[in-house]
Parts: structure tokens; sequence; C-alpha cells
């Protein structure tokens, strides 16, 4: 119980602090990289270093789908962890400013359906990213959220641990394709994470640098 509970600690942190405001952010990726992969990859090797490199981890992805122009598509994120399993999950989103992201009647929460990766009767929460947005995806035109989960224990399976859903734009174009993708954000107040009830470092940097991103494309 004393874990979860420094657990859920930890997790009410990271909701209140890590989505919200680019000033906290310590992105400092260049355009150019934003493009390969969207990540902070400075925040990374910061948090990481020094921490082991494990030959097997859990794998973090987010589908590929299809969908016409105009259609609200529903995506994925999954996660696919032969080892063991997962405990809590702190995840930025990004995708293209031309998607619509859907949200709650307040605007500011991202409508989710959590996966049975989630276990069960997880505490969740996901926020639209509301303030300026760190530099990198303001010049690679790309909006973002954040996606948290925190489970009683390391009860987290392989699976989809969430599903969001996306509006295309009217005029889109057939073979047209969208990106979705991560976002390593962190600072000293807060950070991204994917680990287990332990903290086990080794296994947060695995599925942190062996994510994979998806795609819509327009039919």
């Amino acid at each position: 119980m004393k874990r979860f509970v420094a657990a859920a600690a930890a997790l009410v942190m990271t909701l209140a602090m890590a989505g919200c405001s680019s000033k906290s952010s310590s992105s400092t990726v260049k355009e150019k990289e934003a493009a390969d992969m969207f990540i902070s990859r400075a925040a990374f090797d910061k948090d990481f270093d020094g921490v082991e490199d494990i030959e097997k981890g859990p794998v973090l992805g987010i589908e590929n789908v299809t969908a016409k122009a105009g259609e609200t598509v529903k995506v994925s994120i999954t996660v696919d962890t032969p080892d063991h399993n997962w405990a809590m999950c702190g995840l930025h989103i990004t995708y293209p400013e031309e998607l619509q992201c859907e949200l709650e009647e307040d605007n500011e929460t991202v409508k989710c359906a959590v996966g049975e990766a989630c276990g069960g009767n997880p505490l969740t929460s996901t926020m639209k990213w509301h303030d300026e947005l760190p530099e990198d995806l303001a010049a690679a035109h790309r909006n973002m959220f954040f996606f948290a989960a925190l489970l009683r224990d390391d009860d987290g399976t392989s699976g989809k641990i969430a599903t969001f859903s996306f509006k295309i734009p009217d005029d889109a174009e057939s073979g047209d394709t969208y990106d979705l993708s991560y976002y390593y954000h962190s600072s000293d107040r807060s950070k991204d994470m994917f680990t287990t009830i332990d903290n086990d470092k080794a296994y947060e940097k695995y599925a942190f640098s062996h994510f994979t991103g998806g795609t819509i494309t327009v039919e």
C-alpha cells in the first residue's frame, strides 16, 4: 500500500504540472530533429544518463489507421511488454495541427476510452496542451495532449492502453498521411513516465527509446 500511495503522489504531481505550460519545458531539440522523432532528446538524455540498457522491455506504439476525408477516426496507444507488467504511465502525444482531437465539453479534457492494458479501475487523466507549445513542436506545426494512468500494482499488461478520436480535415485528399508520435516532456517539476511500481528506470528507458509512432492515412 505504501508503494501505491507513493506512486499516486508522483502521478498527481505529474497530472498537475506536466501538461499545461511550455514555460517548464526543457526541450532543446532542433526543428530537423523534431521532424524525425518529435521527442525532447536533450531532456531524455539527461534523465536517463547512466541508466543501463536492457535487451528486452516494453514497446510503446500508436496504431496505423485509415479513414475518409471529414471522418472522425479512433486511434489507440498500445504496449507490448514481454517480461513483466507496468504500474503507471504519463505520455505526451503529438499530432499535426490539421487534425482535431476530440474533447469533452470543458474543451480541456481529451475524450479517452481506457484499454485492457491498463487493468481494472485505473486512475486516469487526459489534458489538452493549452498554453504556448515548445519551440520544436510549434516549428513543426504540431499540437499535443497528455495522458496518464495509475494502477494499484504492476497490473498493466500488453494491449491497448487508451483510444482517442481525431477529426480528419474535410478537404483532405486521398493518400494524405498524418503522423502521430510521442514527445518526451521533462522539467524540474515533473516528467513523463512509463514504469513499474518499484520505478524500474531501465524498464522506463527502454519504453521511451523504443516507441513507434503511428499514422492516419486518408483513403
